[in-house]
């Protein structure tokens, strides 16, 4: 809080604020541009600015091209320099698609879905062939193990398959 109880910001908040470089805003205080409106810290080393008053002085004193510009664009449309921007940004993120489909770092969304369909599929029909593969088998055993170990390697030989394919 500064002397009069208003919220005092940091130079370099200010110069943010204000659009423009905190080594300016700096400066002005020590030429005592700013001197209703700033205050030396205390730490003595920065500048704390009320930003009302200090945005009065400048906008009563300074010339029109370096008055502090609206941030906000009120036309709605991108500027021409935003709208490049952006352009090249897409065209990039095009590139690097096409690039990493070529290497085969990227695949369709598409492929995947059906990969892992036929994927599942082909693990569901093995594990419901097991009963009409081993149920003539397993009814002479009267080895619980054997029954068991019959069952593990019915298991085992399906997963080593679908792990091979």
């Amino acid at each position: 809080m500064g002397v009069d109880g208003l919220e005092l910001i940091s130079a370099t908040k200010y110069a943010k604020k204000r659009g423009c470089a905190p080594a300016l805003i700096s400066q002005w205080c020590r030429e005592g541009r700013l001197k209703d409106a700033a205050e030396k810290a205390p730490d003595g080393w920065r500048w704390l600015i009320d930003a009302d008053k200090a945005d009065a002085i400048l906008d009563s004193s300074l010339d029109p091209g370096q008055r502090k510009q609206p941030d906000v664009d009120t036309s709605g449309e991108p500027s021409f320099r935003d709208a490049r921007a952006l352009k090249e940004l897409y065209a990039a993120k095009l590139k690097r698609l096409e690039y990493e489909k070529k290497r085969k770092t990227l695949v369709e969304v598409e492929d995947v879905k059906q990969e892992y369909f036929q994927e599942a599929r082909a693990l569901r029909d093995a594990f419901l062939q097991i009963p009409d593969r081993l149920a003539a088998s397993l009814a002479t055993m009267t080895d619980e193990h054997e029954v068991y170990q019959t069952l593990r390697d019915e298991l085992n030989a399906i997963l080593a398959r679908l792990s091979d394919a």
